[in-house]
């Protein structure tokens, strides 16, 4: 009865029958929300009126609604036959859930019409929609299924955190080609499609790209699957062809702190250390070690940028303050009382440290940037920088 409804045009009457369902508690069958996926996918040259261009809009985000409710109430394992309609990739047998068995196959094939069988697995898609839709009707309904597809692997990877066995099993991961001794190693292909036009101006798009990354991190936390240390040097590899603003925008979406560290570590080992004494230079290609505060101070507020040009200073800075905040932020705990109340971590030695040289380390800092700034002529990219210092100067004088 809903697909009737829906095939003929009647989509406000499917979708209440559909919210009856969920009402109801019942499992809806797989051919049904493949059903709804393709109503979002399929083409929209129909919709030539304004009028009907948006209500079609309007029910491609009650569709997505409905999707989303269904994904929390049964979970995952309800979609795992979903992987299985890209054109070239079928999930691990290992990995696949016990919904798939009761699957009535023929009424899969009769409802769907293989819209994304046009792309070989989750990734052609995803690199559809961050680098070659555009934003019209189609473009930003196709944006909504991503968003669900992002949403059912961000759950799947929830139910595999457990252990490395439950994480071999994770959806993300069987997306993810092997090299040639079996190992997880090829990650350029993937960050190629989420940094190729990155960033963009777009907030859903950043999005995207932001939790795709971070479902990547995760999987790189599991050392027996993949070596962070690869992952990382991959993640670099694109970092370094960044500019400030992008530097930024991809500072801002990472939610690992540890992995903030550790990608801005490289970054600062290849600065210009000058100004950095000698006995501190051991500092350069160490990594930081949590609760300390020793290479941040001697060595990350000496260094400078390479280049002097202002967009080189403006993403030093930028790098320089990220990575002070996230220090900072690893070395307290907030009490969840109603004042959340943050408190120090920090041994009394670091914190005796920390009182006594941050004044005269950040306005040395200071000193050094401007000097930098001052060489150029004034722009809005100088007054960026300063209110980045500021930034940076707060945060460590009102830490403790």
């Amino acid at each position: 009865m809903i697909t009737d409804y829906l095939e003929v045009g009647h989509v406000a009457v499917a979708i209440q029958l559909i919210e009856s369902i969920l009402g109801s508690e019942r499992k809806p069958s797989f051919y049904l929300l493949v059903i709804l996926i393709n109503f979002m996918l399929e083409s929209k040259t129909k919709y030539k009126t304004p009028r009907l261009q948006r209500n079609h809009w309007v029910d491609c985000n009650k569709t997505l609604g409905l999707l989303m409710d269904t994904l929390q109430l049964f979970g995952p394992s309800l979609f795992r036959p979903l992987w299985d309609q890209f054109g070239g990739f079928r999930l691990d047998p290992l990995a696949q859930g016990q919904e798939q068995d009761n699957l009535d196959i023929e009424e899969l094939e009769e409802f769907d019409i293989k819209l994304l069988k046009e792309y070989e697995d989750p990734w052609s898609f995803l690199n559809h929609v961050l680098n070659k839709t555009e934003y019209n009707l189609e473009g930003r309904c196709h944006r909504l299924v991503a968003k669900f597809i992002i949403a059912v692997l961000q759950e799947d990877i929830k139910d595999c955190m457990e252990n490395e066995l439950e994480m071999k099993k994770s959806v993300l991961l069987c997306t993810l080609k092997k090299d040639a001794i079996g190992k997880y190693s090829k990650f350029n292909t993937y960050l190629d499609i989420l940094f190729a036009n990155f960033p963009s101006t777009d907030p859903e798009l950043l999005q995207v790209v932001g939790d795709m990354t971070n479902m990547l991190i995760t999987l790189s936390c599991f050392e027996e699957i993949i070596m962070q240390q690869d992952f990382l040097m991959a993640v670099y590899t694109q970092f370094q062809d960044l500019n400030a603003v992008a530097c930024q925008a991809l500072l801002q979406h990472i939610k690992y702190p540890t992995f903030i560290i550790a990608l801005c570590d490289k970054a600062l080992s290849d600065t210009n250390t000058s100004h950095v004494l000698e006995d501190h230079k051991q500092y350069r290609n160490a990594k930081h070690i949590p609760l300390h505060l020793e290479k941040l101070f001697y060595y990350v507020f000496c260094t400078i940028p390479h280049s002097t040009e202002i967009d080189s200073v403006y993403r030093h800075v930028i790098i320089v303050s990220k990575y002070c905040a996230t220090i900072l932020a690893t070395s307290s705990t907030i009490h969840s009382r109603p004042n959340k109340m943050a408190q120090s971590l920090l041994a009394i030695d670091e914190v005796s440290f920390l009182i006594e040289n941050r004044y005269d380390i950040l306005c040395k800092w200071e000193a050094l940037i401007e000097d930098l700034i001052i060489r150029q002529k004034e722009s809005d990219t100088a007054r960026s920088i300063r209110w980045c210092i500021e930034l940076t100067k707060l945060s460590v004088l009102e830490y403790f």
